[in-house]
């Protein structure tokens, strides 16, 4: 999974980027036992500070992604597999 906006726990929704961080790290385990790959999308998301969130501009709701970072994804994804 890819990160969400800082905050986004307090919403109905209570998606935050600690669940997310969570998640994929289950994933890569679980990817390792059974000798998958596991392609790490969010750290196409990586910002300046090191941590993984999205900005207000990269996503119209926190968790979908706009068209140019659909493109950086889809780029980081292109580069990774």
């Amino acid at each position: 999974t890819f990160p969400v906006w800082d905050g986004m726990e307090k919403g109905e929704l209570g998606l935050s980027n600690k669940k997310m961080i969570q998640f994929n790290r289950i994933a890569i385990e679980l990817a390792k036992e059974r000798g998958l790959a596991f392609v790490d999308v969010s750290e196409a998301f990586v910002k300046p500070d090191g941590y993984r969130y999205l900005y207000e501009e990269e996503s119209p709701d926190g968790v979908h992604l706009n068209r140019a970072e659909v493109i950086k994804l889809c780029e980081y994804i292109r580069t990774h597999t």
